[in-house]
């Protein structure tokens, strides 16, 4: 569900950061076996359980979900997975998060976004997400974020992380970052990776 809807300016947003506690609520533990029990041995699935380091915008950098700290909160698929991890010497963390669908879906009164979009946000939703339903495939990015029919689609939520991906890869998310690439979000989307979907709506829709 959206955070924020078109609508809403930003002084109507509540706090949509993740809880701070270190100890996992026993919703989060169930969650968190459900993605590592869902899996899959695909390509996709292999690349998000390769390490850390190789998933962050620098060997150096370890990305963690807004609102936690620690081990516990290390921001990418394989990290929400696996309660066991280890820190190098060198190694620095970094806040991660994105935005709401409905952030990016903010409307000026003339019908164009109200935020800076990474991308041309009159683009076909097809020349992104090749797989959409025939029905959403026509319209433009911006109708798939802004119009309230599209707010239960999956096909929103996966642009919304792929705007995010590439928000992050221009440094507009900043301080924040994103802990995959655009082109990492759209195969996670080719290959139908659930858990990635699930990863990106529970942890990374939060700014």
């Amino acid at each position: 569900m959206d955070k924020l809807s078109p609508d809403q300016d930003d002084s109507q947003q509540g706090d949509g950061r993740l809880s701070g506690t270190r100890r996992m609520s026993s919703e989060a533990l169930a969650r968190r076996r459900l993605l590592l029990r869902g899996t899959t041995a695909g390509a996709t699935a292999l690349a998000a359980l390769t390490p850390i380091g190789a998933l962050a915008t620098s060997q150096s950098t370890i990305y963690t979900c807004v609102g936690t700290s620690g081990k516990e909160g290390i921001c990418t698929l394989s990290g929400v997975q696996s309660a066991a991890h280890s820190f190098g010497p060198d190694t620095e963390t970094a806040p991660a998060g994105g935005k709401s669908p409905g952030w990016w879906g903010q409307s000026n009164k003339n019908g164009t976004p109200k935020r800076p979009w990474p991308v041309d946000s009159t683009q076909k939703v097809s020349s992104v997400l090749s797989l959409a339903s025939p029905n959403l495939q026509s319209l433009t990015l911006f109708a798939l974020m802004s119009q309230s029919s599209y707010a239960n689609t999956a096909e929103r939520h996966w642009l919304c992380a792929y705007l995010n991906a590439k928000a992050g890869e221009q440094g507009a998310l900043a301080p924040y970052g994103f802990p995959y690439t655009s082109s990492e979000v759209l195969a996670f989307y080719q290959d139908g990776n659930h858990n990635a979907y699930s990863f990106f709506t529970t942890y990374l829709e939060n700014l």
